[in-house]
C-alpha cells in the first residue's frame, strides 16, 4: 500500500520532463534572439562609423593638427585617375585604421584617397596643409580638384628636392579648399623603399608657429 502511494507515475515523469525540456529550448531562443539583435545592431552601428570616418572634418578645435586614416586601395595595373574615381574601382577603396600605414616593401601602387570638409569659422585664407611624414617616398602624384577634374602635382624623392610645393625635410602639399562641403584628393604613390604613410593635416599658421613648415 505504501509502495503504492509513494511511487510516481509514468506518465508524471515523462509530463515533467517535457515541460522542463520545453522551458530550457525557450529559454535558450530567447538568448539567441536576444544575441542576435545585439550583433545587428553592433554591426549596423560599426558601418555607420566606418562610413562617416571617410569625412575628415576639420575644425577651430583640431586645425593645430589632425591624424587621419585614408581609404586606400592597392593595384598593380598601372590606374589613371580616370579610372580610379569610376564605381568599380570607388569600391575596392577601403579604410585604414592604423597609424601610421605601413605596407612595408611592394611593388604595386597605392593609391590615398583623402574626403575632408573645413568647418572652422575662423578666418578661411587660413589654408589646410597635408602632411605626410616620410621623405623617402620615390614617387607621389597629388591629384586636387579642378575645374576640368583634377589637376596633378608630382613629387618624391626621385625629383628636386627645390621644385617641392612647400620645401620641408617632409613632403607637405596643400589642400584644396573645402569649406561647405566635402572635396576629395587623391594621392598616387609608388616606392621601393618601405610604404610607411603617416599623414596629418594641419593649418598653414598653426604650421608655420611650430616650425614646420618653409616659405
Amino acid at each position: 500500500m505504501n509502495a503504492s502511494v509513494n511511487k510516481p507515475s509514468l506518465k508524471q515523469n515523462r509530463s515533467g520532463g517535457a515541460i522542463t525540456h520545453r522551458s530550457i529550448i525557450y529559454s535558450d531562443m530567447k538568448q539567441s534572439s536576444r544575441a542576435f539583435q545585439w550583433t545587428l545592431v553592433l554591426t549596423l552601428f560599426l558601418c555607420s562609423s566606418l562610413s562617416q570616418a571617410a569625412v575628415v572634418l576639420i575644425t577651430d578645435d583640431n586645425s593645430m593638427g589632425i591624424t587621419i586614416h585614408p581609404e586606400i586601395l592597392v593595384e598593380s595595373s598601372s590606374l589613371t585617375i580616370e579610372d580610379i574615381v569610376k564605381e568599380e574601382y570607388q569600391t575596392q577603396f577601403q579604410t585604414d585604421r592604423s597609424y601610421p600605414i605601413n605596407l612595408s616593401f611592394r611593388d604595386d601602387t597605392v593609391w590615398i584617397k583623402i574626403e575632408v570638409q573645413d568647418k572652422r569659422t575662423t578666418a578661411y585664407e587660413n589654408d589646410l596643409i597635408l602632411e605626410l611624414n616620410n621623405p623617402l617616398i620615390d614617387e607621389i602624384e597629388l591629384y586636387r580638384p579642378s575645374e576640368t577634374g583634377f589637376s596633378v602635382f608630382k613629387t618624391g624623392a626621385l625629383e628636386a628636392y627645390d621644385q617641392r610645393e612647400i620645401v620641408g625635410d617632409i613632403f607637405l602639399f596643400y589642400m584644396p579648399k573645402a569649406h561647405g562641403k566635402p572635396t576629395t584628393l587623391y594621392l598616387k604613390i609608388r616606392s621601393v623603399t618601405p610604404l610607411i604613410l603617416p599623414f596629418r593635416i594641419k593649418s598653414v599658421n598653426h604650421g608655420f608657429a611650430l616650425g614646420t613648415l618653409s616659405s
